[in-house]
């Protein structure tokens, strides 16, 4: 049986874990053990990328999940401008919630982003934050390709050659 505590933390976690053996030449055993602990009220994605290079508005979705066996309800979702909508729908009360985020093509980010702040019932986890930002998919025009020479293939037949001593070689 391999029992162990789960981690008190979320996000990374890196931790050696001890293993007892029934080998007389080892007796314990290490591993190292590398894992992602998901908050137990989280947002996928956690952070909405917007390309700015679009014109056309941005439509995003958000999965907020309750991952823990008490109901939470999502009381609201408000972006930091008003430009930004986000419209909350209930998946499933007290589990599954959706964010529909929709923002005007000819809106710019600020350098820093925006904010989509969660407002829960829970009392470990009021608020989520979800960052807005921005990155630009501007492609630099194609090169042309370089020019390969071309490389021929002939078939050769090959035939045993002479060694020192006058004998065929094998």
């Amino acid at each position: 049986d391999l029992k162990f505590d789960a981690p008190k933390r979320d996000g990374a976690v890196n931790e050696m874990i001890q293993l007892e053996t029934n080998l007389k030449q080892q007796k314990t055993l290490e591993l190292r053990s590398l894992a992602w602990v998901t908050p137990r009220i989280n947002a996928q994605p956690s952070r909405l990328m917007v390309n700015t290079a679009m014109k056309n508005n941005f439509r995003g979705f958000i999965r907020i999940s309750n991952l823990g066996k008490t109901p939470v309800k999502v009381l609201g979702a408000t972006a930091d401008s008003p430009e930004i909508k986000v419209k909350l729908q209930t998946a499933k009360e007290g589990k599954f919630y959706n964010l529909l985020v929709t923002i005007p093509g000819d809106y710019r980010l600020p350098p820093g982003g925006n904010l989509i702040t969660v407002k829960t019932d829970d009392h470990r986890t009021p608020i989520l934050r979800i960052p807005i930002l921005a990155y630009s998919s501007m492609r630099r025009p194609l090169r042309r390709p370089v020019p390969r020479p071309k490389v021929l293939m002939q078939e050769h037949k090959l035939t045993p050659h002479k060694t020192d001593a006058g004998r065929s070689a094998k």
